[in-house]
């Protein structure tokens, strides 16, 4: 997994083509017995406001503009 900022804008391909802004908004890492995981809660551009862990999400993600108009 890439690593992100907390408050960078990523940009979103989903299931409907569509691209989407989603920022990060947090940075969870998780020490267990089998070792240290990384991931991220991103908050969606809807009306509630929706955060979700950005393992979850079905889609293509790019860091910067350019990478998505050249996809």
């Amino acid at each position: 997994m890439k690593d992100y900022q907390v408050g960078q804008i990523l940009f979103l391909i989903g299931e409907t083509n569509k691209v989407l802004p989603i920022q990060v908004v947090e940075e969870v890492i998780r020490t267990t017995l089998q070792g240290k995981e990384k991931t991220y809660i991103v908050l969606l551009p809807d009306k509630n406001h929706t955060t979700v862990d950005i393992k979850k999400i079905k889609g293509q993600i790019f860091t910067d503009k350019n990478s998505v108009k050249t996809f």
